[in-house]
């Protein structure tokens, strides 16, 4: 049996989060109490800043903000909670916020609520009304309900007459609806002989429990327990609820922490575990693998001691202050006194006043890391104008069935079924026939492929040494996410000079035979969804394997070695993964080719194939005869086959255990060789139809012109349609039966020219590909069926993309040299692009465009007088000009400009930039869009 999930709610009023180190003090509370779904009530900000409540462990956050800093109630939802949104319902108020939606398997609704503080009669009502509207499901509500359940033991008042228990009008009304909607106040029912409070006025010195969680009778089987915490930084104490999701596994997975390697000290103590586990366990009976592999369990263990160690003794302090707290309320809560409420206070003090020094540490860091990456080229301003999509947790998938499925392990078993089926797709060929080994031979002897040279082999075949190993190391960057045993590139780079050596004697011990640990090969399969493809099924999504870093180390070092020496086995045709080679000289050469069949007349067609699973349906047995037949070293063949001596995956799905099934056959994506030795078994195919007489391409100046491919993205050149395609269909099933490679007929598309509809219709229904009409994707680009349209088809859909961008990016609080890097990284790369890859003119009056969009979005804010600089373009586009600044002009508050113009038949020299734009609108002045775009050609979005 599954043991149950834990999943902790927090509810707290927290009076106020417009401070943001009182919001940092907030999401670090809540972290350390590791929390998975927090309400919280009296956020007091308005509608217009409720955007600060995000942090990047909560990022789902569901709030109702009045429109003033008033009252304001919030669900933040931790990235790791198996809780999947339907709908969510706020009133205008800011006082509570209704979220329907999945809680492991089960349907609940999350409500937190902030009541008022006099009798409300409309407020209840009105919640009932709206929870009977939107609520499905069991209900767990909490919040700050400003009323007790029971008065008689939930309020304490020491000058207060005992027998006036009968409590006020909002208690009335509160206890009204809770006998209404049948919920129970769990936090008795966990503890019905205690008494305890959550609130202290201090006014009336009296006591409260007026901060509650509620629940559905139907969730009681779920709780583990109900608890109060202490009134530290909040006036008010949390009430925490503990739910245990059945079928859900806590699976938690160790992984080194990116900041643990910065402690000086605790690198030191490593280093002498690291020395003396070598010393004692290097020489024996032992395989070395077999060490290097305890090695990994060993340092774990060491570092999570002495990790915990540290954290105990920084936290000390701030336990003992809780414990302390928690003593003195207890005892202030049973007698009341003033002397004891002023202990209690200096308490509160003192812990507060230790947090927040905690905080304003932690702020100065995040301030500094601001101040110096926020303006830069670096990776806080790029996703601050294009953010990381929210990580999408799979909570719904279709089996093969294709019955509907929602639970975590159902989900994983429907992957792990997919993915074992597609790693081992020909089992008749794990291991190698006789028949199967026959037929790879007879493809690869067919035609001629090249071959390494013995100068060439003995590079690849020669010993690892310490340096390769450091570059590889030294190439990856530090804080990747690791593979099952946790350990990050940091880690071996904080470690090289120990771990150097004995990386040396692993991998040569391994290229000689030895086989790599059991573990080692396990890599953990994430699957990412695919853009714009259907997400129902597993076929959807893309796996990407997360290798243990000591064999992705092993795989760099021999791509280093292989990748220098591809150009010379690898055809021009292929300029995927090939050093030296770039995207845009097939897009350059199939543009190229678009205006020769143009132009000649004859029936053609481009034909793009689109493979099945490339990568992951390559078989290995195909692979190492190709090895062989391009005279590839016996030991370079055995370094490689030790990455495929029985790898293992495991599919990760939050909330599922831990399941691994066997690879049989591909190349795993992550792996920096897989993307070289997929070039290298897509060659023969490439080479037989380069050389097939029976495939026919076009002929410009002689030479032939038939195939342009990157990586698995094949673009066929194709005249004689009929027997063309007859051809290449043939050696395409060849090709599958020996090497996996499949092609996917529903998504191969065709281009025709000066073909009949008949003829067109003849071609989908005997091979059934699709046929496009217009023009049809290819690297980046859209290749039209007429060269004059090849402008058209590409720059006018970028241009309205990047000012719809320019558009967004103008609401983000950017400083005027952050937009200067903003276009600098991200605008220019894509037009770079497009200059590169078509052979096309540019027309200037888009260019003009452009440029005085951009000029808009720079200056955007300029100060005082910067609606009055115009847009600057340039007179002549076969100038190179720079804009350079030159101080401050006396007669305006702006900055002043002028353009410095280098043209080699003249003079350089400074001249005053001339205004170009001159429209005008009553609302933004000339640095409006609209206003420099007079044709309207590329609307803004609404």
């Amino acid at each position: 049996m599954i043991p149950p999930r834990k999943v902790t709610a927090l509810s707290l009023n927290v009076k106020g989060l417009n401070s943001p180190q009182k919001r940092r003090l907030m999401f670090r509370d809540l972290r350390r109490k590791h929390v998975d779904i927090a309400f919280l009530q009296e956020t007091r900000l308005p509608r217009q800043e409720s955007h600060r409540l995000r942090d990047p462990r909560f990022p789902q956050v569901f709030s109702s903000c009045a429109l003033n800093k008033h009252n304001g109630v919030a669900i933040l939802i931790h990235k790791n909670c198996l809780f999947t949104k339907h709908d969510v319902y706020t009133d205008l108020a800011g006082r509570y916020v209704i979220l329907s939606g999945t809680l492991g398997l089960r349907s609940v609704t999350l409500v937190n609520v902030y009541a008022p503080n006099t009798p409300d009669k409309p407020f209840w009502d009105a919640l009932h009304a709206d929870l009977d509207r939107f609520a499905s499901g069991d209900v767990i509500m909490c919040g700050d309900f400003n009323a007790v359940p029971c008065p008689a033991i939930d309020r304490f008042r020491p000058t207060a007459d005992p027998s006036l228990t009968g409590g006020s009008r909002q208690d009335a009304m509160f206890g009204s609806f809770l006998t209404q909607k049948a919920l129970i106040d769990i936090w008795r029912v966990s503890h019905p002989s205690t008494k305890d409070f959550t609130f202290y006025s201090n006014p009336h010195g009296s006591y409260s429990r007026i901060d509650n969680i509620l629940i559905s009778p139907s969730l009681l089987p779920w709780v583990v327990a109900a608890s109060i915490g202490v009134i530290s930084w909040s006036d008010h104490a949390e009430v925490v609820l503990e739910l245990g999701l059945p079928d859900c596994s806590p699976v938690w997975n160790w992984r080194l922490g990116s900041h643990t390697l910065q402690d000086a000290g605790l690198v030191e103590e490593l280093k002498g575990e690291l020395e003396t586990y070598f010393r004692e366990n290097g020489e024996g009976e032992v395989s070395f693998s077999t060490v290097w592999a305890a090695h990994k369990a060993v340092l774990r263990g060491e570092i999570i001691k002495k990790v915990s160690y540290r954290k105990r003794l920084k936290l000390q302090r701030v336990l003992e202050l809780q414990h302390t707290l928690q003593a003195q309320e207890l005892d202030h809560k049973s007698a009341p006194s003033q002397e004891g409420f002023d202990r209690l206070q200096g308490t509160r003090q003192a812990l507060n006043r230790l947090l927040l020094d905690d905080v304003a540490r932690s702020m100065t860091w995040s301030k500094r890391r601001y101040y110096e990456s926020a303006n830069k080229m670096d990776t806080l301003l790029a996703r601050q104008i294009r953010p990381r999509p929210q990580a999408t947790r799979i909570t719904s998938l279709r089996d093969s069935a294709n019955r509907p499925i929602n639970t975590p392990q159902q989900i994983k078993r429907t992957f792990t079924e997919y993915y074992s089926s597609l790693y081992n797709h020909s089992p008749l060929h794990s291991p190698p026939t006789s028949s199967h080994l026959a037929d790879i031979n007879s493809f690869l002897t067919s035609v001629d492929l090249p071959t390494l040279s013995s100068t060439q082999g003995e590079a690849l075949a020669k010993d690892f040494s310490l340096e390769e190993i450091s570059e590889a190391i030294v190439s990856l960057k530090p804080n990747k996410a690791p593979g099952p045993d946790g350990y990050t590139a940091r880690y071996y780079r904080t470690f090289l000079p120990i771990l150097g050596p004995h990386l040396v004697t692993l991998f040569n011990a391994v290229k000689g035979g030895s086989p790599f640990p059991s573990d080692s090969l396990l890599a953990s399969l994430v699957v990412l969804p695919k853009p714009g493809k259907d997400l129902s099924g597993p076929s959807g999504y893309r796996p990407i394997s997360l290798l243990n870093l000591d064999v992705k180390i092993y795989a760099k070092v021999l791509a280093t070695r292989l990748n220098p020496l591809l150009p010379s086995l690898i055809h021009p045709d292929q300029v995927g993964f090939i050093q030296g080679r770039q995207a845009y000289e097939n897009t350059r050469r199939a543009a190229g080719a678009i205006w020769h069949l143009e132009a000649r007349g004859q029936p053609s067609l481009l034909l793009s194939l689109d493979a099945e699973k490339a990568f992951d349906r390559i078989e290995w047995p195909f692979l190492f005869a190709l090895l062989e037949r391009m005279s590839f070293p016996p030991d370079f063949c055995s370094a490689v086959r030790a990455l495929y001596c029985n790898p293992r995956a495991d599919v990760v799905i939050p909330g599922s255990g831990t399941s691994t099934f066997p690879i049989y056959n591909g190349t795993r994506q992550g792996c920096p060789l897989s993307p070289l030795l997929f070039a290298l078994t897509l060659e023969p195919l490439l080479t037989h139809i380069r050389s097939s007489p029976d495939i026919q391409g076009i002929t410009v100046q002689g030479e032939s012109f038939k195939v342009s491919a990157y990586a698995d993205d094949v673009l066929l050149t194709l005249t004689s349609p009929e027997s063309s395609l007859t051809a290449t269909t043939a050696l395409l099933s060849r090709f599958s039966n020996v090497s996996g490679y499949k092609v996917n007929l529903d998504k191969s598309i065709i281009l025709p020219f000066h073909l009949s509809r008949t003829g067109i219709q003849n071609l989908i229904a005997r091979f059934g590909f699709k046929m496009a009409s217009t023009s049809i994707p290819y690297l980046g680009i859209h290749l039209p069926s007429k060269y004059k349209d090849l402008y058209k088809v590409n720059y006018p859909p970028l241009y309205a993309k990047l000012r719809r961008e320019m558009e967004v990016w103008n609401r983000e609080c950017i400083s005027w040299i952050g937009r200067v890097h903003c276009v600098k990284m991200n605008l220019l790369p894509r037009l770079l692009y497009l200059f590169q890859a078509l052979p096309s003119p540019v027309d200037p009056s888009d260019l003009r465009f452009l440029q005085s969009n951009i000029d808009a979005f720079v200056w955007r804010g300029g100060g005082v007088g910067w609606q009055d600089l115009h847009c600057i373009a340039q007179e002549n586009w076969e100038a190179s000009d720079f804009l350079i600044y030159n101080g401050t002009s006396r007669r305006r508050n702006y900055p002043r400009w002028w353009h410095y113009t280098l043209r080699p038949t003249s003079t350089a020299g400074w001249t005053s930039s001339r205004r170009v734009c001159s429209r005008r609108t009553p609302d933004t002045g000339c640095g409006s869009l609209n206003a420099c775009d007079p044709k309207n050609r590329y609307p803004a979005p609404r």
